[in-house]
């Protein structure tokens, strides 16, 4: 028996943008986790996959004692590099011997563009149980600028829950104005085990000199069938600079009317398009 957790992450090729993640095995706040931690090395299974399709599987790719770190970029992992290819999916599965269940552990992720770096720290995810079928999601970006010489991009990195599963799985994508005016809708396909990158400033057909100030929209999303992570990549193609952020569950934006939230939130685009949430 042992816990398990994954962690997974996109490349974000398309913004010009180099990853590298910094897996860690450090000790909890709570210390919950410690004793367990002494006692055995967190077991690192990494995969790596494109559209569905598994490029590399590599069991038992690093053992990580309590303390160590374990950097995946394009040294030890070549498939990250930029050879033109579409994005890719990175899935790091962990394990830990002494107990069953999830274990949290943050680790790092960094991204540079032109040689400067962004960076990001979050949570491993559970492992789904493979008769549990997967929720669909719903997804509140606020804050993405779009023109001038700045970009949006919104990555959506999808899992099954065995990380085998390949059959496609659909989102419907909603961009609004600052004053709620329904700008643009999609529908979004992709194969688990795969990353949905959407240039959210290519989306809205804006062509803006680089010296237009730029304007904040917000990003919708709903549906899917799979495990995500969903980052938010904002690059000034102008200076080089780039931001990261990792999305949040909708009540950490809506903190009233949550009961209205639950009810109306996976039919919000009808909902947006009636002027019937703000």
């Amino acid at each position: 028996m042992a816990y398990e957790a994954q962690f997974l992450f996109p490349t974000c090729r398309a913004a010009g943008l180099d990853v590298r993640a910094s897996l860690r095995n450090t000790p909890r706040p709570s210390g919950d986790m410690r004793e367990h931690q002494e006692a055995h090395p967190m077991v690192v299974d990494l995969s790596v996959w494109e559209a569905g399709t598994c490029l590399m599987r590599t069991p038992g790719f690093a053992e990580l004692h309590l303390g160590d770190v374990l950097v995946l970029d394009e040294s030890n992992v070549p498939l990250l590099t930029h050879d033109g290819s579409n994005e890719r999916l990175v899935l790091a599965r962990t394990r830990l011997e002494g107990g069953h269940g999830y274990f949290p552990q943050e680790h790092q992720l960094t991204y540079t563009h032109s040689g400067r770096p962004t960076h990001l720290l979050y949570d491993q995810l559970p492992v789904g149980a493979p008769d549990k079928p997967t929720a669909p999601i719903v997804l509140l970006a606020p804050k993405v600028w779009v023109g001038g010489a700045v970009r949006t991009y919104v990555a959506f990195a999808t899992a099954g829950r065995d990380g085998l599963e390949a059959e496609p799985h659909e989102v419907e994508l909603t961009i609004l104005g600052e004053d709620g005016t329904c700008l643009h809708t999609d529908t979004l396909s992709e194969r688990r085990n795969g990353v949905i990158l959407v240039d959210v400033t290519a989306r809205l057909g804006i062509t803006d000199g680089p010296l237009e100030a730029p304007r904040l929209v917000t990003v919708g999303a709903r549906g899917g069938a799979a495990q995500f992570a969903i980052l938010t990549f904002v690059v000034n193609e102008r200076t080089g600079a780039c931001a990261l952020e990792h999305s949040l569950s909708p009540h950490y934006y809506a903190k009233e009317g949550r009961d209205r939230l639950r009810a109306e939130a996976l039919v919000f685009g009808n909902a947006l398009r009636a002027g019937g949430l703000s």
